[in-house]
């Protein structure tokens, strides 16, 4: 039933991103530590599913997110019972937000070091070395024959 939280936010998202995101509730639903905190933890999805990349492995990915929750747990707590809350749900982005951050900086650094495929096309150009002088040849019709 919690779960339906964070499901909502699929709609929006194109295939790819939307089944791998897909993917991460279904396993955070059978995660026996969501059964404390079920309200907490699909909260934080559904205010970071539409900002997170999907490069990382979805296991990495709740790994971090519980972690996450454990080291902030407070924060969340006070922004999810606060009077605000109740009438601009963004109050929570202020948390959650440091979730996105993480996961970026995380998947970048490992971009920049090679260790993702981002599916980006890669374009390599090899240019051969001459003197614009000397290039483009001149055409000597009388050669050829």
């Amino acid at each position: 039933m919690h779960k339906r939280i964070a499901e909502r936010v699929l709609d929006g998202l194109k295939d790819e991103k939307a089944t791998y995101f897909s993917d991460i509730i279904h396993d955070v639903a059978e995660d026996a530590r969501t059964n404390e905190i079920p309200n907490i933890v699909f909260m934080v999805l559904r205010n970071t599913i539409p900002l997170l990349p999907t490069y990382l492995p979805k296991q990495e990915l709740i790994e971090r997110l519980f972690g996450f929750i454990e080291t902030h747990m407070a924060d969340l707590k006070r922004s999810l019972f606060s009077k605000e809350f109740v009438t601009n749900e963004l109050v929570l982005r202020e948390v959650t937000d440091l979730f996105v951050e993480e996961i970026v900086t995380v998947a970048l650094h490992r971009y920049q070091k090679g260790e993702l495929d981002s599916g980006e096309v890669r374009v390599h150009r090899v240019s051969w070395p001459y003197d614009e002088i000397d290039f483009p040849f001149e055409d000597d019709d009388g050669m050829d024959d």
